[in-house]
């Protein structure tokens, strides 16, 4: 652990956060000033240990790796969905050329239609 920062959150929220970011030997954390202005003491030794456990288990580097992993896993699904005719169909578009619509409105498409089930409720 390298620093530890106060970010001045009271300007865009009142909401309370810490967080702990960096790699090797650049970890860092950072507590919301509103954070500590709302907690005791104990508290933020609390929270300093909880992020400090964040670092000693990895995690850091354990959800970069999976968020890697998971990009990877949806341009692979984008690549297969993007040639089919069948799907632009399904969704309205129609056209005879190879690429029927822009690339960006297809990614668009596709990440609606990948986290429509998270974001419904």
């Amino acid at each position: 652990l390298n620093k530890l920062f106060v970010m001045d959150g009271s300007k865009r929220s009142s909401h309370s956060n810490a967080f702990m970011f960096g790699f090797g030997s650049n970890k860092r954390i950072v507590l919301f000033d509103t954070l500590l202005e709302q907690v005791h003491d104990d508290e933020i030794l609390a929270i300093l240990g909880h992020e400090l456990g964040h670092w000693k288990l990895g995690h850091t580097l354990s959800n970069f790796v999976v968020t890697q992993l998971y990009f990877g896993a949806a341009f692979y699904c984008f690549a297969l969905c993007f040639s089919s005719h069948d799907l632009y169909r399904a969704f309205g578009f129609e056209g005879g050329s190879e690429r029927p619509i822009p690339t960006m409105i297809a990614l668009l498409l596709f990440f609606q239609t990948l986290w429509a089930p998270k974001f419904s409720k």
